[in-house]
């Protein structure tokens, strides 16, 4: 049976759109001296459209750190042509998706840090 509903999908799916936002992310280009307390966030949203292509990036929401807000828009514009379309009612359809970027701070001693980057779908 054919699925009339769903969401737009990255080719490859979910394991795939995580290794990739990973081998993209860039946490070196100047995004470090930027992170001052022991996380920061930041969600993405974007149109998803017809064709597959991403439109309209923007930040939902963000803790306010510029390097992530910057680094997570240049990201998902690198996944343009890369999502099947989403379906409502047996058509292709435009749609939102959301990407929640975070980097957590741990400190390992007194002179040295390490940064955990993560991602999240956001499905409403």
């Amino acid at each position: 049976e054919y699925n009339t509903n769903r969401n737009a999908l990255f080719i490859g799916g979910l394991p795939c759109l995580i290794d990739f936002l990973t081998n993209e992310f860039n946490l070196n280009g100047g995004l470090r001296p930027e992170i001052k307390s022991d996380s920061t966030s930041t969600i993405v949203s974007f149109t998803i459209d017809k064709d597959g292509n991403v439109i309209e990036p923007k930040i939902e929401s963000t803790t306010g750190n510029k390097g992530l807000e910057n680094e997570a828009l240049r990201v998902v514009s690198l996944t343009n042509n890369k999502w099947i379309p989403a379906i409502s009612g047996g058509a292709i359809v435009n749609s939102i998706y959301r990407i929640h970027f975070f980097i957590i701070e741990k400190k390992l001693s007194d002179t040295y840090k390490q940064f955990k980057i993560g991602y999240k779908p956001i499905f409403d």
